[in-house]
């Protein structure tokens, strides 16, 4: 029977969530999940995502799905993969779902979060709050975000490989700023993403609101497909996955 399951992860000790196929191992979130599912299959089994995090990212709600052997009922099937997880990962929820759902292809929209703080450095915090420490304008900031809602080529904010010639036409429906003292929190939805496109976003927003950007150019990213790439890839641990839609 097919499970559909939501994990909650601290990506800091994690070189993201995909597995790395490459000659040196790394040890990724997806890798420890199918060790541990294949301990409750008691056979080899890998787990299919709602899409990567990169290494560094958070999730408070990521989605996979799995083959799942045994009649378990649901709330053991989650003391049990949690029994078998590391405490940096958490199984919050599992069902079994109808054999055509599928983690990736039925979502509908992700939303994201970045947290930034432009205050002063906060060691204890720095895997989770990315350490801006510079101030920000936040009026000009909050213009630059309602300029990236709706449907934009995103060219210039990704980083997927010329090779793969991918549509980079995406939909956000928010793209918000929240202001606590000197914490930021930037809040995405969109119907999907490309790699490192959440980033670069908010890298965007914060150079404009350190005045090293204008509006002006944020127009002219979002509508000369000749562009430059945006200046700034912003860190990852200030990003996490927050909701996956279905």
């Amino acid at each position: 029977m097919l499970v559909k399951a939501i994990v909650k992860y601290d990506g800091s000790h994690y070189y993201g969530w995909q597995v790395q196929n490459g000659k040196r191992k790394f040890k990724t979130v997806e890798d420890v999940v199918n060790r541990a599912v294949s301990i409750i299959n008691k056979r080899p089994t890998e787990v299919v995502a709602s899409g990567r995090t990169d290494r560094g990212v958070h999730a408070l709600a990521q989605v996979f799905h799995f083959e799942n052997d045994h009649l378990i009922p649901e709330k053991r099937l989650v003391n049990a993969l949690n029994n078998a997880l590391p405490s940096d990962i958490q199984i919050l929820d599992v069902k079994v779902v109808a054999a055509d759902f599928h983690a990736r292809f039925s979502a509908v929209s992700k939303e994201y979060h970045y947290y930034l703080n432009s205050g002063e450095y906060d060691l204890f915090q720095k895997d989770y709050i990315t350490q801006y420490n510079k101030p920000l304008n936040y009026q000009v900031m909050l213009e630059a975000a309602q300029m990236l809602v709706g449907t934009h080529d995103f060219h210039a904010f990704n980083t997927t490989p010329k090779s793969q010639k991918m549509n980079q036409v995406r939909t956000l429906t928010k793209v918000s700023i929240v202001k606590k003292d000197n914490l930021y929190i930037f809040k995405i939805e969109g119907n999907s993403f490309l790699r490192h496109m959440v980033r670069m976003i908010v890298g965007m927003i914060v150079y404009i609101g350190a005045a090293k950007y204008s509006l002006k150019d944020l127009e002219i990213l979002l509508k000369n497909k000749n562009s430059k790439k945006a200046p700034f890839n912003i860190e990852p641990n200030g990003l996490y996955l927050i909701k996956v839609n279905y």
